[in-house]
């Protein structure tokens, strides 16, 4: 599922979690960067059984390798290694930990030999997402996405308003009209040098 920077994927994809654990035991919400596995831990799915996790420490969990990387430490270049890649891809293999559901989320930022660690903890008639948008990629393209169903492409703004819709309307002409009205931006401009101001 693609959609726009700030159409609301990540609610959506919080939305989906929260739907399928009502009828699913285990579900996982898996993500790249630690802040944002934060925030939908302790804004979206507070109080339910969902399972929230950045896939570095969600490795480093079940490769039982090292102590987790706290969020205040992390920078879009952390990422496990190989030897975690592989000691969690064996236990998830060969253990019965197994989601009912996972629901990734910033996939656009998942390297390719990540997909295979993530299809191991899935049980093979689960429910797999995989939410993305490949022009916020934080890192140089990664490649691909499991060929997993069809690709969906949100057909309605689920969040952005007013002028925040309209500067993503400059870099993308093709988004789906707001269906949200109101809200404010605040604009602060500085020069070079004021920004820690």
């Amino acid at each position: 599922i693609s959609g726009s920077a700030g159409s609301g994927k990540t609610l959506v994809a919080a939305e989906k979690a929260l739907r399928l654990s009502r009828a699913c035991p285990n579900v996982l919400f898996l993500c790249h960067n630690p802040q944002l596995a934060s925030y939908v831990k302790s804004h979206l799915t507070t109080g339910t059984p969902v399972h929230v996790a950045d896939f570095g420490n969600w490795v480093r969990d079940f490769a039982i390798a090292g102590d987790p990387l706290r969020v205040a430490d992390w920078t879009h270049f952390d990422e496990p290694d190989d030897a975690a890649l592989t000691s969690a891809l064996e236990n998830l293999s060969a253990g019965d930990h197994k989601y009912d559901a996972i629901i990734v989320d910033e996939a656009q930022d998942f390297r390719d030999e990540w997909w295979v660690v993530v299809e191991a903890g899935l049980r093979p008639d689960g429910f797999f997402y995989i939410f993305h948008d490949d022009n916020q990629s934080l890192l140089p393209r990664r490649g691909s996405y499991p060929n997993i169903g069809p690709h969906i492409d949100l057909s309605r703004n689920c969040r952005n308003a007013g002028r925040v819709f309209e500067l993503m309307r400059c870099f993308a002409r093709i988004l789906p009209e707001a269906k949200l009205h109101g809200g404010s931006v605040l604009l602060l401009p500085y020069r070079l040098g004021e920004e820690q101001q």
